[in-house]
C-alpha cells in the first residue's frame, strides 16, 4: 500500500526553507523538498515565492499573476491600483475580506484559490487538501508518488515535476 498523502503533509520548519516556503514530500519516502506555500508562486528572477495577486517583486501599481497556460509568473498592471485590492466580479475588493461573498459569518472571503490561483469567494482558512485535486490525491495513494506540482511552484518552474 502506498504512503498516504494525508500522512505526509507539508510542514513548516523554521530556518529549513526560505520565506514563504514549506517542506513537501519528495520523490522518495525519506525525501522532503522546499517549495512555495499554497497560494504563492515562485519568481525565478529573485528566487523567492510571492503571494499571487499581490505586488511581490513588481513595480508600484502592479501585481504578480500566473497567466493561464504559462509557467512563469508575470507582473501586470493592478486594475484596482493598491496592493491588496483585487478585481473580482467586475469590481475591486480587498483580499481576505467578505466583499461580495455570501455567508461572511462563515468566514467566506475574497481570496486566492490555491489550486487555480484565481480570485474567488472561499473560506478564510486554507486547507492543503485544496492544493491538489481528488484524482491527484487518489493517484498518489495508489502509486505512492508525489502528486503533480502545484501551479507556479518552484518544482514546476524548474522542470522537476513528474
Amino acid at each position: 500500500m502506498g504512503i498516504s498523502f494525508y500522512n505526509r503533509k507539508p510542514i513548516f520548519v523554521p530556518g529549513r526553507c526560505n520565506d514563504n516556503e514549506y517542506l513537501y514530500p519528495g520523490d522518495h519516502a525519506d525525501e522532503w523538498v522546499c517549495d512555495c506555500q499554497p497560494g504563492f508562486v515562485y519568481y525565478p528572477d529573485t528566487s523567492v515565492c510571492y503571494l499571487v495577486h499581490r505586488r511581490g517583486p513588481c513595480q508600484e501599481n502592479q501585481i504578480l499573476i500566473l497567466p493561464k497556460g504559462k509557467v512563469i509568473p508575470e507582473c501586470v498592471t493592478n486594475p484596482c491600483g493598491n496592493d491588496g485590492l483585487v478585481r473580482f466580479q467586475n469590481a475591486c475588493y480587498e483580499l481576505h475580506k467578505a466583499g461580495p461573498c455570501r455567508f461572511p459569518e462563515l468566514s467566506n472571503v475574497v481570496d486566492v484559490n490555491v489550486t487555480t490561483l484565481e480570485i474567488q469567494c472561499q473560506k478564510l482558512s486554507v486547507d492543503l487538501s485544496n492544493r491538489f485535486s481528488e484524482d491527484e490525491i487518489k493517484q498518489y495513494e495508489v502509486q505512492g508518488e508525489v502528486p503533480a506540482c502545484a501551479k507556479g511552484s518552484k518544482r514546476q518552474i524548474n522542470g522537476q515535476c513528474q
